[in-house]
């Protein structure tokens, strides 16, 4: 087996486990054989950046102390006894190339440490694909990060599971294709994890739109998918969405 060289994790807002009932031939494809959970318990509250906070920095949001107010106005400490799994990886790997395209910015300016050489982009969903193959063609990194945010936009104005929500998990099923098209194209599958996990899920909609926040099922529980990498196949039970970063 070939030793893992690089993790890319994309990172796919509000998606919950809604996977199952979207159209996604190119995550059907990459992860045939793979390693699945469909039940990853995520954070209380099930709100963003309680969620990627636990995500990235491998602990419960109640450690970490991130809330959607405070990661757009502070930055997090450099000194936390609770890093990011970037500050991680710049600590033991000090060449590493490491970069995280984002569509909410909150996760670049107060999620991730400044002072790490991250490569940090801020564009919609649509807008970052480009910019990451770019970036792919001419980086041979060691963790690539992406938070698509349009699944989530589309669960808060039609309601989570609707139509059009699992429209928008199709459409980011083909951002992700085109990504790890660029992946293969230099030949990395082979010794790349490729990782797809939500933050949290959310509610149908009763006449006003999706919400998440609460504990129900539909907005606690999300999906990880895991290939490439030395990854054993089958199903995985009892995790965490704190449990990624490690």
């Amino acid at each position: 087996m070939k030793q893992v060289k690089r993790v890319v994790l994309f990172g796919i807002d509000g998606a919950g486990t809604f996977f199952q009932q979207a159209n996604t031939p190119n995550m059907d494809r990459i992860f045939a054989a793979g390693a699945v959970c469909r039940r990853v318990v995520t954070e209380v509250p099930s709100i963003s950046a309680q969620c990627w906070g636990s995500m990235l920095h491998g602990v419960e949001c109640g450690w970490h102390g991130l809330t959607n107010a405070l990661v757009g106005q502070a930055r997090y400490p450099v000194d936390s006894p609770y890093p990011s799994v970037f500050r991680a990886v710049r600590e033991a790997i000090p060449q590493a190339k490491l970069a995280s395209f984002c569509d909410w910015d909150p996760i670049n300016y107060g999620i991730i440490e400044e002072g790490l050489d991250v490569y940090k982009y801020h564009a919609p969903d649509h807008a970052l694909v480009e910019p990451a193959i770019e970036y792919i063609e001419n980086n041979d990194f060691t963790l690539l990060f992406f938070h698509f945010d349009s699944v989530d936009g589309a669960g808060h104005r039609f309601g989570y599971g609707t139509p059009e929500h699992l429209a928008a998990i199709g459409r980011n099923d083909g951002y992700i294709g085109r990504i790890v098209k660029a992946l293969e194209k230099r030949g990395w599958l082979e010794d790349t994890l490729i990782l797809v996990e939500a933050d949290h899920g959310g509610t149908p909609n009763y006449g006003y739109g999706g919400q998440h926040g609460g504990a129900t099922e539909a907005e606690m529980y999300v999906s990880f998918f895991a290939a490439g990498g030395n990854v054993c196949p089958g199903e995985l039970k009892d995790m965490l969405v704190r449990d990624t970063a490690a």
